[in-house]
């Protein structure tokens, strides 16, 4: 990607799309709020509501690791990506969580967040960004 390519990714809001679209981060919606630092002061400040979703969510990452073939102890490329995987998950979770006003991640935050997860997995990102950039 060029320069240009990363600019119009920008200029979409994609980022703040999911942070408070969530799996509707690719509607024609042209209002996109802002996230403010007290946004981030209560994302910081999240907690899971228990140990049911806590478990929840280790689960998943243990299953996405398990779909790589285990490939995760020789490849630092691997775990570096599954870290930053999994830290994306953890921060969706939150935003949802914040997004509903809520200070706790709960069951439904995990399972929305997968659901996010694997809808932006299939998504043709530059179509995408030509439908967003014809709304703005």
């Amino acid at each position: 990607m060029g320069h240009n390519d990363v600019k119009r990714i920008y200029d979409t809001k994609i980022y703040e799309r999911l942070i408070f679209f969530l799996d509707n981060f690719d509607t024609n919606s042209p209002e996109v709020m802002t996230p403010t630092a007290e946004y981030f002061q209560k994302l910081k400040k999240v907690q899971w509501a228990d140990k049911e979703t806590q478990k929840l969510f280790k689960l998943t990452d243990e299953i996405r690791l398990y779909g790589t073939g285990g490939r995760h102890a020789s490849n630092l490329k691997l775990i570096d990506f599954q870290v930053r995987e999994s830290m994306f998950l953890l921060s969706l979770a939150g935003c949802n969580a914040i997004n509903n006003k809520r200070d706790k991640i709960t069951l439904e935050d995990i399972v929305k967040t997968h659901k996010t997860y694997f809808k932006l997995l299939k998504t043709n990102l530059p179509a995408l960004v030509d439908n967003l950039s014809d709304i703005q």
